[in-house]
């Protein structure tokens, strides 16, 4: 027992990032299956310019809006980062991502209109 060498180590690290048949089955099926939603969703929306990819056609409800929205800015940084801040830090933690819902407000009523008053549907359209 006690600390590894360092060839221990590196050994240790080499199994655990070893990627199984197994492994590569599951990234297979997941791609295949991202473009068969990708094309089912051009195939619907008819995809025939920027406007209509992004925005859905204009024909998304506001609950599947919301839900993208929220998908979107939770990720891992949110369930182990701000956990982790929260327990270090308290409260402030979450009054820090309150402030997002403001913030998201004023670029709703604010900045969108102007976006799309330029045709502006993408962060690459823009620049």
């Amino acid at each position: 027992h006690g600390v590894p060498s360092a060839e221990q180590r590196s050994r240790m690290i080499a199994e655990v990032t070893a990627l199984t048949a197994l492994d590569w089955i599951v990234i297979l099926v997941y791609f295949v299956g991202l473009a068969g939603v990708t094309l089912y969703a051009r195939s619907k929306t008819g995809a025939a310019d920027s406007e209509h990819y992004f925005l859905g056609g204009r024909d998304v409800p506001f609950w599947a809006i919301g839900f993208s929205l929220f998908a979107s800015n939770v990720g891992t940084d949110h369930l182990v980062g701000l956990a982790g801040a929260g327990a270090a830090q308290g409260l402030v933690a979450g009054l820090y991502e309150w402030s997002a819902c403001y913030v998201l407000l004023v670029l709703g009523w604010v900045f969108v209109p102007h976006y799309l008053g330029c045709g502006v549907y993408t962060v690459p359209e823009y620049l």
